[in-house]
C-alpha cells in the first residue's frame, strides 16, 4: 500500500519538491496550502511530470488558528488515516507582522499553528502505517531563545531572533512528541534542510531581479507596482528589520548601479529600479534595502541571476556566525558601527600576482 503523506505549504519551495518526489514514487500526497490558486498550480505541475500521481489539495491558513481547526476537521473527515505529516510551511517577514490571533507572525505561523495542527492530526496518524511526523526546522535555532514576552510582538523587531525562536520551538516540540508518542509507534524528527534557494529568500537580490525585469519602462513599473499594492501582493526588496527610515547601504550600491548602467548602456533596468523606489516610498513609506539595487548591479556585471542567492548567503556567513556566538555567550546580538579608514582607491591585483 502506498504511503499517505500530508505536507503543509506544499505549493512551493521545499514543500513542493518533496511533494513532487513523493508523488513520483507512488505516495498519495495531500497539500495543505493557504493560497489555493498556487496549490492548484503546484498540483498541475506535479501531474505534468507524473501523470498518474495521486495529489489533492486542502486549504490551510496557519496565521489563523480558527482556520487551522476548521480545516483540520475537514482533512480528518476526508483522509481517515495518515502515514506521514510534514510540517513544512513557514514565513520570514522582514518587518513585524501579526497573525489574526495577535501573535508575532513567525511565532504564530512557524511554531504555534503547527503545534495545534499536529495535535489535531494525531488521530489520523494513529491509524497510519509506521506513522511519522517531520518538522522542517533550521540551524538558525541556535539564535533562538524562548521568551514569552515576545510572543505578542517585539521591540525592536529582530527578524532572525524571531525566526530562531520559532525554529527552536519546532525542535523542542519534535523532541517532546518523540518522547510522548514512542509507545504508540509514532516517530517525530526535526531536520535542517541546509541553505536552499526557495521563496523564503524572496527578499534577496534574485527576487528583486525578478520584479524589475517584469517592466520595460518606468511608467509600466509604476502601473505594475500600483496594481500589486492594490492586490496586496508581496513586493520584494523593500523595508528592513532594523532600519526605519533608510538603509545606509542602499545609497552606495545605488550609485554603483547607476555607474554600471551607464557603462553597459542600460536604459531600462536602472530607470525602472529608481521608479520602483520612488513609488514604494510615496505609497507605503518603504525604502529599498541593500539587496534591491544589488540586483541590477550584479546583472550589469554579468553575474547570472542564479548566483545571486549564493552570493547573498556567502557574504553573510561570517556575520551570522558572529551573531550565533554573541547570542550564545551573552544572549544579545551586537550591531557595531564602523568607519572605514583605509585607502579610498585600491588597485585590484589578480590573486596569482599577489605577494
Amino acid at each position: 500500500m502506498s504511503k499517505r503523506v500530508l505536507i503543509t505549504g506544499g505549493n512551493s519551495g521545499i514543500g513542493y519538491c518533496t511533494a513532487e518526489q513523493l508523488a513520483g514514487h507512488g505516495a498519495e500526497v495531500s497539500l495543505a496550502c493557504r493560497d489555493q490558486t498556487k496549490g492548484q498550480a503546484a498540483i498541475a505541475r506535479i501531474k505534468n511530470r507524473h501523470p498518474d500521481a495521486k495529489v489533492r489539495l486542502f486549504p490551510l491558513d496557519l496565521s489563523d488558528l480558527e482556520n487551522v481547526r476548521d480545516n483540520a476537521a475537514l482533512i480528518y473527515r476526508e483522509l481517515g488515516e495518515l502515514d506521514v505529516l510534514i510540517n513544512n510551511a513557514g514565513v520570514v517577514p522582514t518587518q513585524q507582522e501579526f497573525t489574526r490571533d495577535g501573535y508575532e507572525m513567525q511565532f504564530g505561523v512557524n511554531y504555534l499553528a503547527p503545534v495545534l495542527f499536529t495535535h489535531l492530526m494525531l488521530p489520523l496518524l494513529k491509524e497510519g502505517n509506521q506513522p511519522r511526523i517531520l518538522h522542517v526546522a533550521s540551524v538558525a535555532h541556535w539564535l533562538g531563545r524562548i521568551n514569552k514576552n515576545t510572543w505578542r510582538g517585539r521591540k525592536p523587531y529582530l527578524v532572525m531572533d524571531a525566526y530562531g525562536q520559532s525554529k527552536l520551538g519546532n525542535i523542542l516540540f519534535s523532541n517532546v512528541l518523540a518522547e510522548r508518542l514512542r509507545d504508540i509507534g509514532i516517530t517525530s524528527n526535526a531536520l535542517h534542510p541546509g541553505g536552499v534557494d526557495t521563496p523564503i529568500f524572496r527578499h534577496v537580490p534574485k527576487a528583486a531581479m525578478a520584479l524589475i525585469q517584469k517592466f520595460k519602462t518606468p511608467e509600466e513599473a509604476e502601473e505594475g507596482l500600483m496594481g500589486m499594492l492594490e492586490r496586496k501582493e508581496k513586493i520584494m526588496g523593500f523595508g528592513h528589520a532594523i532600519y526605519r527610515e533608510s538603509d545606509p547601504r542602499n545609497a552606495i550600491i545605488k550609485k554603483w548601479s547607476e555607474e554600471l548602467a551607464r557603462e553597459v548602456g542600460d536604459t531600462v533596468l536602472y530607470p525602472v529600479s529608481v521608479r520602483c523606489e520612488e513609488v514604494m516610498w510615496r505609497e507605503k513609506k518603504l525604502f529599498c534595502n541593500a539587496d534591491f539595487f544589488h540586483a541590477s548591479a550584479y546583472h550589469f556585471m554579468g553575474i547570472p541571476t542564479e548566483l545571486f542567492t549564493p552570493i547573498f548567503v556567502m557574504s553573510r556567513v561570517s556575520g551570522w556566525t558572529a551573531h550565533v556566538k554573541e547570542q550564545r555567550e551573552n544572549n544579545r546580538i551586537i550591531r557595531p558601527s564602523a568607519d572605514y579608514t583605509g585607502p579610498a582607491d585600491a588597485k585590484w591585483v589578480p590573486i596569482e600576482e599577489r605577494p
